[in-house]
């Protein structure tokens, strides 16, 4: 099936009566605890189809946090960075009946029990004519979307333990 189903109107019933291929879902900053619970009432539905859909996680939670979920989803995609080409890889698997992503771009999963993490290919603005500047030192680079970039940075704890025969810096 092809129908997509927005927060709106989001029920279990739509979606075990449509029983689409890929279910695809979005993981914003905020929103994990409402996918976990979707995902349980899902588990419950899709035993009672005849072919099990593809689960497949994308956006900003799904690039930082893949290893946490695969680990409770292990039968799911993950679409790390730009997910423009991982996604045409999976709808072209699917509409083969294929299940081999080694080829597709920008995707994590588990095949025979280890993580397997693909290729990653930034999103071609070139082909595209969108100017751009790229920066390197930024984690998740450029979000051409909406002009906002994020950077993370991660501070060295000091350390609670002084060496022997250190002294304490004076206090000004």
């Amino acid at each position: 099936g092809g129908a997509q189903i927005t927060k709106k109107n989001l029920e279990i019933a739509d979606i075990d009566k449509e029983r689409p291929d890929i279910i695809g879902l979005s993981l914003q900053v905020g929103s994990y605890k409402q996918m976990e619970g979707f995902m349980k009432k899902l588990r419950d539905t899709i035993p009672g189809w005849k072919e099990k859909p593809w689960i497949v996680f994308g956006n900003v939670i799904a690039t930082f946090a893949s290893k946490i979920i695969l680990r409770n989803y292990p039968d799911a995609l993950v679409v790390v960075g730009e997910g423009e080409y991982a996604l045409e890889g999976i709808v072209r698997k699917a509409l083969k009946a294929e299940n081999d992503f080694s080829e597709v771009p920008n995707l994590i999963y588990i095949k025979d029990g280890k993580v397997v993490e693909n290729k990653r290919v930034p999103f071609d603005l070139d082909e595209l004519e969108i100017p751009y500047t790229l920066n390197p030192h930024l984690v998740r680079g450029l979000d051409y979307y909406s002009r906002t970039v994020f950077e993370f940075f991660v501070r060295e704890e000091k350390s609670e333990k002084k060496e022997e025969g250190a002294e304490e810096p004076e206090k000004e």
